[in-house]
């Protein structure tokens, strides 16, 4: 197992394969292609709207714009392909930050408007 810091994210080929510039120490870079660990590449839904894997490349771009460097990849090479793991400078692991949940809104069944005379309406929860 190895550690490299990544300088750049180059691009995305299939959702779950990154090619990256890795800094091998002794002002020493190259490029390689790291199949990421924990991320597959999702169906195409033909009934949506949405394409999931485009959503998936959005969302990888979006972790490498806003984590903190550096940003370590942790590899290991089985046959001819390097798969690993991405850590942001605070140890959060790409993989499990594109596996969070995304906050759904309260169903009207959960919430309750209350008016005010003079107030713009507010929601808030149920009491029990």
């Amino acid at each position: 197992m190895y550690q490299y810091r990544i300088t750049r994210l180059v691009k995305i080929i299939n959702s779950d394969t990154l090619v990256v510039d890795l800094d091998l120490g002794f002002k020493l870079q190259t490029q390689v292609a790291i199949k990421l660990n924990g991320v597959e590449v999702p169906d195409l839904d033909l009934l949506s709207d949405d394409d999931p894997e485009v959503t998936l490349r959005k969302n990888i771009v979006s972790w490498f714009k806003w984590a903190p460097r550096p940003w370590i990849v942790q590899v290991t090479k089985a046959g001819r392909t390097w798969t690993g793991d991405v850590f942001d400078r605070d140890g959060n692991v790409l993989a499990n930050a594109l596996d969070a949940p995304v906050p759904l809104p309260p169903s009207e069944a959960e919430t309750q408007v209350i008016k005010f005379d003079g107030v713009p309406q507010a929601i808030t929860p149920l009491q029990d």
